[in-house]
């Protein structure tokens, strides 16, 4: 895994991203495109933080055909990118890293790993029973390569803290993890902001 893969992924993607879901999700409800969103990828927007209470679908009755299973897909995805961000979030240590030595951090990441990996497979899982429309396909296939970038990237940082000699290691090592992770969650501010979320 490299930081290259990363930005070429990123580049791509976001734009992607932002074509599809500007005309798309609108479109299925009859409505004008939204603004493309510009706002900062945090997990507290979007709907994305540990008291989120989980919405109850419901359709439009007046939706048919493929618009109602891009409604479907929406629903299902935004779920399963909520679920995704909490899991994630929640196998976080509150301890400074910094203040740690190097066997702690080692052992710090020893405990988190289980519970972040198991979220990242939670969500490809969750994708991979889930069969998109024509019309979302590019889009489902794009958040599966964004969980399998962080999966890959996790790994890496695994291999990499697991041979470190120094802090400085470790802490390079979450660069290209934070990336992946900041960028699954700007994905699923994007589906929110564009209406794909109930």
């Amino acid at each position: 895994m490299t930081r290259t893969r990363f930005r070429q992924h990123c580049a791509w993607s976001l734009a992607l991203l932002i074509t599809l879901i500007v005309g798309t999700a609108a479109g299925c409800r009859g409505e004008d495109a939204p603004d493309a969103p510009t706002a900062t990828p945090t997990v507290s927007e979007g709907g994305l933080t540990t008291t989120t209470p989980t919405p109850t679908p419901t359709l439009d009755p007046g939706l048919q055909g493929e618009d109602r299973e891009v409604a479907i897909w929406g629903q299902r995805v935004c779920e399963l990118a909520r679920t995704f961000a909490v899991d994630f979030l929640a196998s976080g240590d509150p301890r400074n890293p910094e203040e740690l030595s190097l066997e702690e951090r080692k052992e710090r990441a020893d405990s988190i790993f289980p519970a972040q990996f198991a979220a990242v497979d939670a969500a490809l899982d969750g994708l991979g029973v889930i069969a998109p429309p024509e019309r979302t396909a590019a889009l489902h296939d794009l958040l599966r390569q964004t969980y399998e970038g962080l999966r890959d990237a996790l790994r890496d940082q695994g291999v990499i803290i697991e041979a470190a000699d120094d802090t400085e290691e470790i802490a390079f090592s979450n660069m290209t993890v934070n990336e992946w992770i900041s960028l699954a969650f700007r994905q699923a501010e994007l589906l929110q902001n564009a209406g794909y979320c109930p």
